[in-house]
């Protein structure tokens, strides 16, 4: 500034500052206006990771739906097994099963997803019917070992909670694999519910010890930040645990 003891005016110096300081804020002012419309809008790029099996055989079939009543938003979907770094990765959500470790991140239960005590007649006929958990210790049980749980499976009948520790022939850490092996008569294996409906309806798995209840795995939606979610993130966490209760 030029100060008299009159007035003072901007130097030249100073009216350039001006100039560029009005076009930064007003800079400012619409990227405001921009954030808080997509936290008030559903509209953008949803990228979303989650496991393999649960993906293909959950959540896709739900995102037709999806895409329709919301038609601002584009969904991208990772379907991995490996451990997703959101904040590193950019990813708005992730979708875990089972026990989660603290992270730090937001999480949001949305749903359980049922485990199933199956084998296939063949088996059962050439190896006998388990009749109690402690049978299980016996039996040639798939382990899956992509989980921390492993061999130690957990049950809940009238007479309580009660967690055995099996083994058999074969490990591997992966579900679908697990899954496969129990088709094909190797052994008895504890699978999501949903993997096996249809066998177990069409008579080609067996449903085992209907007493024991093991326990489910719970699905949970997790995320980097708690305040202003944005409106994307929102309305598909509100939608999953809508759809996924169903």
């Amino acid at each position: 500034l030029n100060r008299t003891t009159r007035r003072m005016s901007l130097t030249e110096a100073g009216g350039a500052y001006l100039a560029r300081s009005a076009s930064i804020l007003a800079d400012v002012e619409e990227l405001q206006s921009a954030t808080q419309s997509l936290h008030q809008t559903p509209r953008g790029l949803l990228c979303v990771t989650a496991p393999v099996v649960f993906g293909h055989s959950c959540l896709v079939p739900l995102v037709p739906r999806f895409l329709d009543a919301y038609p601002d938003l584009s969904l991208e979907l990772e379907l991995t097994n490996r451990f997703v770094d959101l904040v590193e990765e950019g990813y708005d959500l992730a979708l875990r099963i089972g026990n989660l470790a603290d992270s730090g991140l937001i999480r949001r239960k949305l749903s359980t997803t049922q485990i199933c005590l199956c084998a296939t007649p063949g088996y059962v006929a050439r190896c006998g019917l388990p009749t109690t958990l402690d049978d299980l210790a016996a039996q040639g049980c798939i382990v899956y070992s992509g989980v921390r749980s492993g061999n130690r499976w957990s049950f809940a009948s009238a007479a309580g909670e009660a967690t055995i520790e099996v083994s058999g022939r074969f490990r591997v850490n992966s579900v679908q694999a697990a899954a496969l092996a129990v088709r094909d008569g190797i052994g008895i294996g504890l699978l999501p519910c949903f993997m096996v409906e249809e066998d177990l309806a069409a008579g080609r798995l067996l449903n085992l010890l209907p007493d024991f209840e093991p326990k489910p795995d719970e699905v949970h939606a997790v995320y980097p930040h708690k305040h202003h979610l944005s409106a994307k993130v929102r309305v598909f966490i509100d939608y999953l645990s809508r759809e996924l209760t169903e």
